[in-house]
């Protein structure tokens, strides 16, 4: 009989709803053995106990949106069999999904009107009351709203067998995000679909409903007359504001989470009782919005499905994502998720940066205090970011508001001032050849002719920026919210129309629109035009030579901006050759092109190749502003700090000192780069564990930058956390660790608790733990320093992951892990030969702790060769009578005896006691 079996499903599930979530499996495979339709309606039902689900969680395929995912179906859906019948007045046609308390179809109305709508059913006339009560609970909330961005509900009914339902508007649509992805939409264009979300939660919110479960899935994006539509469904478990929406007074069960961890707010996750309120959701539109802009989640979601329920708040209440421009440039993959949005990695890094940050951490903020206060003003905030004014949450400067309202006017100013400039430059020129041709009648026709060159070339750019500025007319089908890119991107349509048979103009003009598009951060744009222009150049007999040089320097620069390093170097020594030829060893346009050879350098040169052209650019530096200036201070800082790192202590030495007085005597003792200098030259004293001198250097050095930059500025972070790992070295643990506190607290409240700066922290503060033989709270610094370098850089060397691994292997000896340790031994050797000098101390370090550690495991024929590099590298490191070097020649003789070669021990202990004048080794290996 039904009504038996409906008795038997409620029975279960309350039998079931009184174990343990691990027992209720076990549980329901005895009571339901050969009847999975029976163990399915309970699990659903227990399922929508514990988390509740959207009603399209799993939406169909749509290709028209561009979407090629199909849709995924259970191996057992008991909605099929329902196809095909009528409820009331409706036809089912297809079963879409299922939740917890309800099934969806679609269905066909036939009367008293025909159209197509979502049908939406409890599963079981024997539900619990519970569930029956947030059916009819959704069904109301949904009733008090109209809005366009909300599903609207058509009709609600009863079957004849008593089960509720309502009928609400067919939305045929795809998650936000999967949608955006999709189409590759920009930011500007996520942002515009994503601010008709906003406006029906603040309408949901003006009708005293909370919807609880904001997240992609449930907030689908439908195509309409060509334009996407975003659709806000299910109110399944949405919370009434004001008001009882039933006459069954809802409650939810301690222990549960109503809605989806990974977009839930702290203090919607709480079960102390705490009281949500519009708040909730607009953390939970701050989490959709991270998504939308970098791609990722602020919180890790593999994170908030595993462990108990107490640990799941626990993350949710306490871990600090960082701001997006920040985990843009850390994630895995960030050119996939740049190409997505049509953009590359670093623009994409400084779209982000302030205004989208504020605006997003604002909303994501833990505190719900420091929440917007109301949707709308959140949705204001993006509005403003788009026409380019000052969003409320960002700070209140001066500087900043007048950099934003030249920002909003960027099209006439920069548009206008260029055609501007363009006319007066083509009138001068042409005015000024014209009379030099008239004055000088020998050279008559070659000035003509250059004249006429240079006028041509000045109105091709008159055409082209005219073009521009007309494009971004408000008077156009833009309206008067068009953007210089976007103008730009018309005005390309008509390039071809402008330029003229000649070379050298249509190169001229390329060039010049190569550097607009790099002003705007357009990179592959300008790479597109400036090789277009450099090509054309090239091609000549004899190309002009100052135009050839600025076309190489403009290319490299756009190389160089898409992490294109070595193919920019190669353009910048071209461009540097021609500045020196035809200018001359001193000219400005040398300098900058050795400015750009020094930051490209940097980023993925050699230290030799680094080293070298600092060294290049301070000699023009000394020889053209002269020995004592300011640039050479600055510069010296730089290189300084680079031979420090790669311990060329002395060097280093000698550069910082002569930095820290030139810019004592220029700026004073409490200017910032002053500090600066005394930070890196205390920084170079800790790492030759000189921390007598290093303590003193890097106090004041704190105290200054704490004074011209604040407490939390990075800089002042970093000088905090050398002072801390110096006073450990000289035994003065308790402000040791005070600063080591601090300096964390500070750096996670500001960047999250996985940045750079806080792995580097943890680092400096496992050191000071495993000095004190502290091997637990060593072991949790080093291990949370080696996730964060992991997620960081996951496929890329950095000193971070080096050094974590190496302390780690460490720990893997002690505790007699001799696999785990070689392992991490032998991938921080690789690091290191990759990062530093294949002769640095630190490398040196690492083949002494392997060679001992394969001895020691008496793997001795693994362990002859790596003996034999620590014993060649520390020789041609230190000097063959260092200390070091005769450890790695008694490890050299001890590793022989024990391998049976007594001629080959012999002639180490000849060498050891000075009988010998050369060790019994061959040349170096590998590098």
């Amino acid at each position: 009989m039904p009504g038996d079996r409906e008795q038997k499903i409620r029975s279960l599930f309350h039998e079931a709803l009184n174990l343990k979530p691990a027992e209720r499996p076990h549980f329901l495979r005895d009571r339901c053995p050969g009847d999975p339709e029976l163990r399915a309606e309970v699990e659903s039902l227990l399922a929508f106990h514990g988390r509740p689900t959207g009603i399209l969680d799993e939406p169909p395929d749509f290709a028209a949106l561009g979407v090629t995912t199909p849709p995924r179906r259970a191996k057992y859906e008991p909605g099929q069999a329902q196809i095909g019948t009528r409820i009331g007045p409706y036809l089912l046609q297809e079963f879409l999904g299922h939740g917890g308390m309800g099934m969806v179809y679609l269905a066909e109305q036939q009367q008293p009107v025909r159209r197509r709508v979502a049908l939406k059913i409890v599963k079981s006339a024997a539900a619990a009351d519970d569930i029956l009560a947030r059916f009819e609970s959704e069904r109301q909330a949904l009733a008090l709203m109209d809005h366009p961005s909300i599903a609207r509900i058509f009709d609600a009914g009863t079957t004849e067998d008593g089960r509720p339902y309502f009928t609400l508007e067919y939305v045929t649509g795809v998650p936000i995000t999967e949608y955006c992805d999709s189409q590759r939409l920009t930011i500007q264009e996520r942002l515009r679909l994503f601010l008709p979300v906003c406006d029906g939660v603040q309408h949901a919110h003006q009708k005293g409903i909370l919807h609880r479960d904001l997240k992609p899935s449930n907030i689908l994006i439908t195509v309409r007359d060509g334009e996407p539509v975003p659709k806000i469904i299910d109110f399944g478990v949405a919370k009434a504001l004001h008001r009882r929406l039933t006459d069954t007074e809802l409650e939810t069960a301690h222990g549960y989470l109503i809605g989806t961890p990974a977009y839930m707010s702290p203090e919607q996750a709480s079960t102390a009782g705490e009281d949500v309120d519009t708040r909730a959701d607009i953390y939970s539109l701050g989490v959709l919005l991270y998504q939308l802009l970098c791609g990722v989640l602020p919180l890790d979601p593999g994170s908030l499905r595993e462990g108990p329920f107490a640990r799941i708040q626990e993350r949710i209440a306490r871990d600090e994502p960082p701001p997006p421009s920040a985990r843009v440039v850390r994630l895995a993959d960030p050119e996939e998720v740049s190409r997505r949005r049509r953009t590359q990695p670093r623009a994409l890094h400084r779209l982000l940066r302030h205004d989208l940050d504020w605006v997003t951490m604002k909303a994501l903020a833990k505190d719900r205090s420091r929440r917007y206060p109301a949707v709308s003003e959140m949705s204001a905030d993006l509005g403003r970011f788009l026409a380019g004014e000052p969003v409320q949450a960002g700070p209140p400067s001066l500087r900043y508001r007048l950099q934003k309202s030249l920002r909003k006017n960027l099209v006439p100013v920069v548009a206008g001032a260029a055609v501007l400039l363009a006319l007066v430059s083509g009138l001068v020129a042409s005015l000024n050849f014209a009379y030099r041709a008239e004055q000088a009648a020998t050279a008559a026709t070659a000035s003509a002719d250059f004249a006429r060159s240079k006028a041509a070339e000045s109105q091709k750019l008159i055409e082209y920026m005219r073009s521009v500025l007309l494009t971004a007319s408000p008077h156009t089908d833009g309206g008067p919210s068009r953007n210089i890119p976007e103008a730009l991107a018309r005005a390309e349509d008509r390039l071809d129309q402008i330029l003229t048979a000649a070379p050298e103009i249509n190169a001229a003009v390329r060039l010049t629109i190569a550097e607009i598009h790099h002003s705007l951060s357009l990179f592959e744009k300008a790479e597109f035009h400036a090789q277009r222009g450099v090509r054309d150049l090239q091609e000549l007999p004899a190309p002009g030579p100052e135009l050839l040089a600025r076309g190489l320097n403009i290319l490299a620069l756009a190389h160089s901006e898409q992490a294109e390093f070595e193919a920019a170097k190669a353009r910048f020594r071209e461009a540097l050759a021609i500045y020196r030829e035809e200018f001359g060893e001193e000219s400005p346009r040398v300098f900058r092109i050795l400015t750009s050879l020094v930051n490209v350098a940097g980023e993925t040169g050699t230290f030799e190749e680094a080293t070298e052209s600092f060294r290049e650019l301070i000699a023009w530096q000394e020889r053209v502003e002269g020995e004592r200036s300011l640039a050479v201070g600055r510069s010296l800082i730089g290189l300084g700090h680079l031979l420090a790192g790669n311990a060329r202590y002395d060097e280093g030495e000698a550069h910082l000192r002569r930095a820290l007085d030139i810019h004592r005597a220029h700026l004073g003792e409490g200017d910032a780069y002053t500090a600066m200098a005394r930070y890196y030259l205390g920084s170079l004293y800790r790492k030759k564990e000189n921390n007598a001198a290093a303590a003193p250097l890097l106090t004041a050095a704190t105290d200054s930058l704490v004074a011209r930059l604040g407490p939390d500025h990075q800089y002042t972070l970093m000088a905090q956390r050398d002072l801390a790992l110096a006073l450990s070295g000289l035994g003065r643990d308790a402000p040791a660790e005070s600063l080591f506190a601090e300096t964390l607290e500070q750096q996670r409240r500001g960047e999250g608790d996985s940045s750079l700066a806080v792995g580097i922290t943890l680092l400096f503060q496992g050191f000071h733990y495993r000095d004190r033989g502290d091997r637990t709270r060593a072991l949790a610094c080093f291990g949370e320093a080696d996730r964060i370098a992991g997620e960081l850089f996951p496929t890329a060397d950095h000193f971070l992951k080096e050094a974590a691994l190496f302390e780690l292997a460490r720990i893997d000896q002690e505790r007699g892990d001799w696999p785990g340790a070689r392992r991490r031994l032998e991938a921080c050797l690789e690091q290191r030969r990759r990062l530093l000098r294949w002769d640095h101390p630190r490398t040196i370090e690492v083949l002494a702790c392997l060679s001992r550690h394969l001895v020691a495991g008496e793997e001795l024929a693994a362990a002859e060769p790596v003996a034999a590099d620590f014993f060649l590298s520390a020789s041609r490191e230190f000097g063959p009578r260092y200390e070091e070097t005769r450890a790695a020649a008694e490890l050299n003789l001890d590793l022989a005896a024990r391998r049976g070669e007594r001629e080959l021990a012999h002639r180490w202990r000849a060498w050891l006691d000075g009988e010998a004048e050369s060790p019994p080794l061959p040349g170096a290996r590998g590098g």
